[in-house]
């Protein structure tokens, strides 16, 4: 699988008021089984999360302050598709916030994605276990997470503990899976962020009757973690702020990722989006383009 972003990665820029950039340009492997598990006709936002994390992980080091140890926080906004049609380009420069990393993704001259990044502090990786848990809770089904293998189904055990209240586990993807060989021997950000998506996907089918071919828009997902996550251990998953809206409509659902037993809070999430109908979405996406051709 290649790396999710092209060979000129690191490659920094003098940009106004005397910042350093460093760009690169994404590389878009449609063969990849895990980003485009399934066709696409654009590219997916966890191969835009991926590669930003990468050139901040980059930067970071670049700019003097070590290699982090992971990310804890990732908050990302997007405003347009990007397209398979040509090169979009990742920014990533320190913001004026301390311990943060602006980055966004401008695909011919148009921004797409914008937010920032802030990575853990600088230290050796703490010794954990990579292995898989023992008698780990069997996977939901592939199609209600949107995805076709069941290899990259990250979500099992869901369960309703109340009125709008529901809880599920965080799977162990399997050996030489690209999140396993991007994390180690910790749980990588972008796996956490993954498993958040798949469950705003099953909890849209499971619990909001919303039909299995309707397609999840995301606009705004924002992660922020207390620590870093052991490869090892149990995650668990938990919402209690489900949309009203039934099988459609646009809405914020907030998370909570704590650990199993006495392993105490890990992060909390926020995803912003829309389930669409098939035809909406068509029409959506050909309205787009068709802006998007007007701009150009």
């Amino acid at each position: 699988m290649t790396t999710s972003v092209a060979e000129r990665t690191g490659r920094s820029v003098a940009f106004p008021r005397k910042r350093l950039v460093w760009e690169a340009e994404l590389a878009i492997d449609e063969t990849d089984p895990f980003f485009f598990d399934h066709p696409l006709e654009h590219v997916p936002a966890m191969l835009m999360m991926e590669s930003a994390l990468a050139l901040a992980g980059e930067a970071v080091a670049a700019a003097g302050h070590g290699q982090p140890h992971g990310f804890r926080q990732l908050a990302l906004e997007f405003h347009r598709f990007c397209e398979l049609n040509s090169q979009p380009t990742m920014r990533v420069w320190e913001a004026e916030r301390p311990g943060h990393w602006r980055v966004e993704l401008r695909q011919n001259d148009t921004l797409i994605a914008a937010g920032s990044v802030a990575p853990f502090a600088a230290r050796g990786e703490e010794a954990a276990d990579d292995t898989p848990l023992p008698g780990a809770v069997p996977p939901v089904p592939a199609v209600l997470v949107h995805r076709a293998r069941q290899e990259n189904v990250l979500i099992g055990a869901l369960c309703r503990r109340g009125t709008d209240d529901y809880t599920a586990e965080l799977l162990t993807p399997p050996p030489r899976h690209h999140l396993r060989r991007v994390g180690g021997r910790l749980r990588p950000l972008g796996e956490l962020i993954e498993g958040v998506r798949q469950f705003v996907t099953l909890l849209g089918h499971e619990a909001r009757d919303v039909a299995v071919d309707h397609r999840l828009v995301v606009t705004r997902i924002e992660i922020t973690l207390e620590r870093p996550v052991r490869r090892a251990e149990r995650v668990l998953l938990r919402t209690r702020s489900l949309p009203e809206a039934r099988r459609r409509g646009t809405g914020t659902m907030s998370f909570s990722l704590s650990g199993a037993g006495d392993a105490g809070d890990i992060g909390t999430a926020q995803v912003t989006g829309v389930a669409m109908s098939a035809e909406a979405y068509a029409r959506l996406r050909a309205s787009r383009r068709q802006s998007g051709e007007a701009a150009r």
